[in-house]
C-alpha cells in the first residue's frame, strides 16, 4: 500500500506495515486484507485470503503504477 512507503529527510524510502507479526508457515500467510487496502490487494488473496510473495509482487507493482501516474 503506498501510504507504508515512507520518506526520509534524504527521499530515501522505508517500508512499514509488512506484516512481520506472522509466522510464514510453507510459504503462505494468512491475510486478512483491510477494507482500505483492497486496491493493492493480488486477486488471489481477494478470493482465496492467502497471501504467497507473488502477492507482493503484485501489490509492489500497483504502488509503482500509483507513481508513473500520480494517482492512487
Amino acid at each position: 500500500k503506498s501510504s507504508h512507503v515512507l520518506l526520509d529527510k534524504q527521499y530515501h524510502a522505508k517500508l512499514t506495515g509488512l506484516g512481520l507479526a506472522s509466522i510464514p508457515q510453507a510459504g503462505i500467510v494468512p491475510s486478512t486484507p483491510s477494507p482500505d487496502s483492497y486496491a493493492w490487494q493480488a486477486p488471489e488473496v481477494l478470493r482465496t485470503q492467502k497471501a504467497m510473495k507473488a502477492s507482493d509482487t503484485y501489490s509492489f507493482g500497483v504502488v509503482l503504477w500509483e507513481m508513473q501516474t500520480g494517482q492512487i
